[in-house]
């Protein structure tokens, strides 16, 4: 029988699920991977404050996937299959011993007490929660409160999604206070989880932010092919300025407006280097009409 090949990080939700047990619910479990990522210098997850406090978007996007393969079972529960079981021997020392230390520290706990640690320790996790006024004291809900990223007035952000996880992502966008999320792309698809339309739109929103597509202000894909150099991806886009973005006016201006307004927008597509993404013309374009300076997340 052919062995199922699986990543790093696979290994590890299938290795902590049997080191607790092999069925735990839902909302424990992000606790208890939570904690894990905690202990590693290089973490395998990232967490956003969500509905019941920290939540990976990819954790849930890999546990479909093991669901796929036979390794959990297809339950709002994380359970392992029988074909699950036996990671723990297969982790790397260092993911093993954090695995062991988790068990070792937090084993007893479970439910609102798991709950509570969380919320005490890393309260910033705990900002969306909705669970923490029934669980906390006021004093304790005030303590979260006050790691809520403050900002007013406008602003105009700019950020790309290479190498990033949507959480990872998403945490930037909520501590800078970020409040539209504009698309700039083309097509707003991607091969990377979590930069699809369907998914970003709906994550962000979860996060209390709005989420819009200005497929207008995209670049066609057949145009951003055989880009070696800077000088190549500098052509691209004084062609961009030339033949696309003059006659956006309605779509910039408006975008201009909301800025004006005191809106926070972050300008989005998917290049990690601003000198090599469109995203940086359009914002410096918004920059222009509004007079607010652009900051890259």
């Amino acid at each position: 029988m052919k062995r199922t090949v699986l990543y790093k990080r696979h290994k590890l939700l299938l290795a902590l699920l049997e080191a607790f047990g092999s069925s735990v619910g839902a909302v424990d479990y992000m606790k208890y991977l939570f904690l894990l990522s905690q202990k590693q210098r290089s973490p395998s997850y990232h967490f956003v404050p969500h509905r019941f406090g920290c939540f990976s978007y990819q954790a849930y996007a890999d546990k479909r996937s093991l669901i796929r393969k036979g390794l959990l079972e297809d339950s709002d529960v994380w359970e392992l299959t029988s074909a699950g079981h036996g990671m723990l021997k297969e982790l790397e020392e260092s993911n093993s011993a954090a695995v062991t230390s988790v068990k070792r520290e937090f084993g007893r706990y479970s439910g609102n007490e798991l709950i509570r640690y969380v919320y005490s320790q890393f309260p910033f996790y705990a900002l969306n929660s909705e669970i923490a006024g029934d669980l906390l004291s006021d004093s304790e809900n005030a303590m979260i409160e006050l790691t809520r990223p403050e900002y007013s007035g406008s602003a105009l952000q700019s950020i790309g999604y290479e190498g990033l996880s949507l959480d990872e992502y998403l945490v930037r966008l909520f501590k800078a206070g970020t409040e539209v999320l504009v698309d700039v792309r083309k097509n707003a698809f991607s091969m990377k989880y979590g930069f699809s339309k369907k998914t970003l739109k709906s994550s962000t929103e979860a996060l209390g932010m709005k989420y819009i597509h200005f497929p207008s202000l995209g670049i066609e894909g057949a145009k951003r092919k055989k880009l070696y150099t800077q000088k190549d991806y500098d052509d691209l886009f004084d062609d961009y300025e030339r033949n696309v973005l003059q006659y956006r006016k309605q779509e910039l201006d408006s975008l201009a407006e909301m800025v004006n307004s005191g809106t926070r927008i972050a300008v989005t597509c998917y290049e990690a280097n601003q000198a090599q993404c469109h995203r940086t013309i359009v914002a410096r374009e918004i920059s222009r009409l509004t007079g607010i300076e652009v900051r890259n997340l």
